[in-house]
């Protein structure tokens, strides 16, 4: 893996950083191999090494990345728009902590790989796709539901 790092060439200066930090992230991993020790690419090629000899037992996990909310939380339509704000307050609470305004707090997405078609994550704020982003930011779509609920009076929309 040193081998092909090294082999590796770019014009782009935050790409060659990012290599230059990948390679030290693989000397990291002959010594200690721990999460702290690592950048978010260091992990993704950890991740990557561990995963990629099974894919016949991983390949079609994207699939069934969501879950069946209905299943177990319907909305019922004759709700107010206060039961219905309660009840994220209760249910959801911890999806209303972050500030979802901050860029650190929402600065990656999950998208599907046009050439790989395979679940990738991206950087909303220095890199283009974040208008593929996959529907897997629920705390944060949840948090935008409160904040649209709050903008309502409490009997409105039956």
């Amino acid at each position: 893996m040193r081998i092909t790092l090294q082999l590796w060439r770019t014009d782009d200066p935050r790409q060659r950083q990012r290599i230059a930090e990948l390679s030290a992230d693989i000397a990291h991993i002959h010594n200690q191999v721990a999460q702290r020790a690592l950048s978010m690419e260091g992990q993704e090629l950890l991740v990557t090494l561990i995963l990629e000899p099974h894919g016949e037992l991983i390949d079609d996990l994207s699939e069934c990345m969501a879950s069946d909310e209905t299943r177990y939380w319907r909305i019922r339509g004759q709700q107010s728009v206060a039961e219905l704000r309660r009840r994220i307050e209760t249910d959801y609470a911890w999806a209303l902590t972050t500030d979802y305004a901050q860029p650190s707090h929402c600065a990656r997405f999950w998208y599907v790989s046009e050439e790989k078609l395979e679940p990738r994550l991206g950087e909303r704020f220095t890199e283009p796709g974040a208008d593929k982003e996959l529907p897997l930011a629920f705390a944060r779509a949840i948090a935008a539901l409160h904040a649209d609920l709050c903008t309502l009076g409490d009997q409105e929309a039956r």
